[in-house]
């Protein structure tokens, strides 16, 4: 959820603060964070149907749209920057939490080995 909205940030809010502050740099930034934040709205969508592989490549995706407004981050509208960076930090702690292995139960500890009264 948390990268789903750091990915429409990037794609929708972001560049249109930017293109307000003009420049070709500043466009060029713009377009790149469009595409970083369309991917990632496109990758977290498709982890609520496959979790599991998406985690890392979201993390990655959210640490490019924090390395990009942390650059610039004088051009953006302080408070959407502010949410953002909020926003893609807490995406990328829970995403790697969210890729590491899970640990499975010994078989002595599975809630299905219950003594049978009889």
């Amino acid at each position: 959820m948390f990268s789903l909205l750091t990915g429409l940030l990037g794609a929708l809010v972001l560049p249109l603060g930017l293109a307000r502050a003009g420049g070709a740099g500043v466009t060029r930034l713009g377009g790149l964070l469009f595409l970083v934040g369309a991917v990632l709205v496109l990758v977290s969508i498709i982890s609520f149907v496959v979790p599991k592989y998406t985690f890392v490549i979201s993390a990655i995706l959210s640490v490019v749209v924090l390395g990009v407004v942390a650059a610039r981050f004088d051009r953006f509208n302080q408070g959407v920057a502010l949410v953002t960076v909020v926003l893609a930090t807490v995406a990328v702690v829970v995403d790697a939490l969210a890729a590491r292995p899970a640990k499975e139960l010994a078989e002595k500890d599975s809630p299905l080995n219950l003594p049978v009264f009889g």
